[in-house]
């Protein structure tokens, strides 16, 4: 589902924040963006959550923040409090935790949770790297449940490595500081240290959900993110990229994987307010299998660090989605025949977790325990809710499952709509019944045609022939099964037209092969009359060869147009209805 609510936050600002909410501004893809207005339905982090920034430093009085630690640290003097040495921290720390609903310029993806301060100069000097190991340490070791690096190094050091295996090892209590870095932006390899297998590196996707064309890629990345136009905090004053005067100089524009690692660091840290007790590894189990597998690129099982996701060389495991990641604290079954159990992984002592359905007369649901078990032989859709509370207020999550064996839905004949009972006449010749099966993964339509009507079985479609001297009613019975068996039939009752059929039919396609476009027209003549008629075209539908529906025709001065540039090369087939008669014929795309 989309999330379209443009006004989810009232931030001045927010309606430019297309990477939190992309409603097509600029030009981009409507939908493109990580999920957070949904997200926020369930939290908008927690104070007990720090995310250390290790960068030039945060401004402790920038008006958009409220949430930065009083624990900091500056590594080039190795004392605290942290100061600010450029201008590339506060932008990178807007992304991760800038106040929402304030009014007042931008929002972060976890505007509730701490933001710690550990400033370095980011330039490279002789004690640049053991500075920025110092900053890692610094971090993990002073309760930092998240760092982000917004950086690289043009050389490897093991002091880095060593930093950054001691944080994920041993952060947070033995459950792991999780490690985000960008990728880099020099359009070519993960720089050092994304490439190291401890750490989530993330590329870059503009408003398209097309690789920014900065954007490192390679092995060993592991998502992308919005880093293109991502408007965000600003140190203030001429000291930032925006130098204008008053407020709005607290804000710029900005582009890079730096922008992009953040929101990445930002998904986490709602992640670890709704449940602290996932370990490193869990975390990055949700982010990366939660993806959006976006931009049209081919992404391919076991290429990547996790040999059960898809991953591409441009993409990672996909473009990361706050709303998924959260939804996938609560694990549980997709699909329950008799009985089932919902949980959350690892949570710490004194999380409380209160189960409900939405439908307990189809499936109950045990508060304390989360086991579910099905009622009265229901099948459909429930709603799983779990509450819960880990010190820091409720945060509900809800999972929809199937419940039972699947239904058929959608029901067509010479693909118009059909309702359950109808009867449909139909003239003798060629006609096409259609169907969709819901729930639990269902697999393809079975059909049950009465002996002696010939036909041809699709996917989810049916293609027969109503004889010419067949006069009794036909009634055609469709189900679907899943993991729990078969599901109940589904009819079509059917009987013979007497008047109004028109007895030939002339189908012309044209340009065919075609490339681009074709158009459709028909021409039929009523023998009876011995007069030339040209028929009206009820419906024209393409399907390929499985008979998967791919387009429907759209009408044009009395023909049927489609437009097929975007169609794989290759065999498709035209239905077209006339009189309530179907007439296939085969078009070659080009």
């Amino acid at each position: 589902m989309e999330d379209m609510n443009i006004n989810c936050a009232n931030d001045a600002l927010f309606n430019q924040q297309w990477h939190l909410n992309n409603t097509g501004q600029a030009g981009g893809t409507v939908g493109n963006d990580i999920r957070i207005c949904q997200a926020w339905d369930i939290t908008t982090g927690c104070a007990n959550v720090t995310v250390a920034v290790l960068d030039n430093g945060l401004e402790f009085n920038h008006p958009d923040f409220n949430n930065i630690s009083p624990i900091s640290f500056d590594t080039e003097t190795g004392t605290v409090p942290s100061v600010v040495r450029g201008d590339h921290g506060v932008p990178v720390a807007g992304v991760i935790g800038a106040t929402v609903n304030n009014n007042l310029g931008v929002a972060g993806v976890a505007p509730n949770v701490q933001l710690m301060s550990i400033s370095n100069s980011l330039v490279a000097m002789p004690a640049s790297r053991q500075n920025r190991a110092a900053g890692i340490n610094f971090a993990w070791q002073n309760g930092a449940d998240i760092i982000n690096n917004s950086w690289s190094s043009s050389v490897s050091y093991q002091i880095i490595d060593d930093a950054i295996i001691n944080a994920t090892n041993f952060g947070r209590n033995g459950r792991g500081t999780l490690v985000i870095f960008a990728s880099g932006n020099e359009n070519t390899g993960l720089s050092y240290p994304s490439n190291l297998p401890q750490v989530i590196a993330v590329g870059a996707v503009n408003r398209n959900a097309s690789r920014a064309n900065f954007s490192n890629y390679g092995f060993g990345l592991d998502v992308v993110a919005p880093g293109v136009s991502i408007s965000t905090t600003d140190r203030q004053g001429a000291m930032g990229y925006n130098q204008s005067a008053g407020a709005a100089g607290d804000y710029t524009t900005v582009d890079g994987t730096s922008f992009a690692a953040p929101q990445v660091a930002g998904i986490a840290a709602l992640l670890l307010s709704v449940n602290p007790g996932l370990t490193v590894q869990q975390v990055r189990n949700i982010i990366e299998s939660t993806t959006d597998k976006v931009g049209g690129y081919g992404y391919v099982l076991g290429q990547g660090e996790q040999p059960t996701l898809t991953w591409n060389n441009q993409m990672g495991y996909g473009r990361v989605n706050a709303f998924n990641a959260l939804q996938a604290i609560v694990t549980g079954p997709e699909v329950i025949c008799g009985s089932g159990t919902f949980s959350i992984q690892n949570p710490l002592p004194g999380t409380t977790v209160s189960w409900t359905s939405s439908n307990p007369g189809g499936l109950t649901i045990n508060q304390s325990t989360g086991l579910a078990v099905r009622q009265n032989n229901f099948s459909g859709a429930v709603t799983v809710s779990a509450t819960i509370n880990s010190g820091c207020g409720n945060s509900v999550i809800s999972r929809t499952v199937w419940v039972g064996t699947p239904q058929i839905t959608n029901m067509r004949v010479n693909n118009m709509s059909y309702f359950t009972g109808m009867n449909v006449q139909l003239c003798p010749g060629n006609h096409w019944l259609n169907v969709t099966p819901v729930g639990g993964n269902p697999g393809n339509a079975t059909w049950t045609v009465p002996s002696g009507i010939p036909h041809f079985v699709g996917t989810n479609t049916l293609d027969f022939t109503y004889p010419q001297n067949f006069s009794n009613s036909l009634t055609i019975s469709v189900r679907a099964s899943n993991a729990c068996g078969q599901g109940p039939n589904a009819n079509f009752f059917l009987s013979r037209r007497t008047f109004g059929c028109t007895s030939s039919f002339s189908m012309v396609i044209y340009p065919n092969p075609a490339k681009d476009q074709f158009s459709i027209e028909m021409m039929a003549i009523d023998k009876n009359a011995m007069t030339e008629e040209v028929p009206v075209i009820e419906s024209a539908v393409l399907l390929d060869k499985e008979g998967r529906e791919i387009a429907l025709g759209t009408r044009v001065a009395g023909k049927m147009a489609f437009e097929v540039s975007n169609l794989r090369k290759g065999i498709y087939f035209i239905h077209v209805v006339v009189d309530g008669e179907l007439t296939r014929e085969q078009i070659i795309i080009e």
